[in-house]
């Protein structure tokens, strides 16, 4: 008996630690399409750091013509129900040439306070010569200074704080 009631006191300990953890986390991914042809014209890289900022992007974005998945974007910014006194939407932006060039989200790693988003990309040796746009999306606890945003030897820095 002491056994069980001893598993149980320990499997309770390790599910409020990880329910702590769970809130510490700098950042969550907010799953807007990856692909996105509307992101060339209409979006750049930028920090949202209010309801009425968001308001403003998605009357924006409501006017824009050449969207593919306009619809899926809007939802998932909606969805996503930022609490923007603990955190800000952060949009990182990307154009590649060629349709061909594979790029890869790194999982973001938190360093010395600023939150560190690399993109990987996969060259090939042949590549075709469509353009492709790449969007990802970010909720940032205010905490983290900045979003550095890190593409081959490019790097942007996005502060979190205005």
């Amino acid at each position: 008996m002491r056994t069980i009631l001893w598993g149980v006191l320990l499997l309770g300990a390790t599910v409020l630690s990880t329910v702590g953890q769970e809130e510490r986390k700098p950042f969550r991914m907010v799953d807007i399409p990856k692909e996105e042809h509307g992101y060339g014209d209409n979006l750049n890289s930028m920090v949202i750091r209010s309801k009425v900022e968001l308001d403003v992007l998605l009357e924006q974005v409501s006017k824009q013509e050449h969207w593919n998945r306009k619809k899926e974007f809007v939802e998932a910014l909606k969805k996503a129900q930022i609490d923007f006194d603990k955190e800000a939407l952060v949009l990182l932006r990307h154009t590649e040439g060629s349709g061909s060039i594979q790029v890869t989200f790194e999982t973001p790693v938190l360093q010395k306070g600023n939150l560190l988003c690399t993109l990987k990309r996969d060259v090939p040796e042949v590549g075709t010569a469509d353009m492709a746009y790449y969007g990802f999306a970010l909720a940032v606890n205010k905490s983290v200074k900045a979003v550095v945003w890190k593409i081959d030897e490019t790097v942007t820095t996005l502060p979190l704080s205005e």
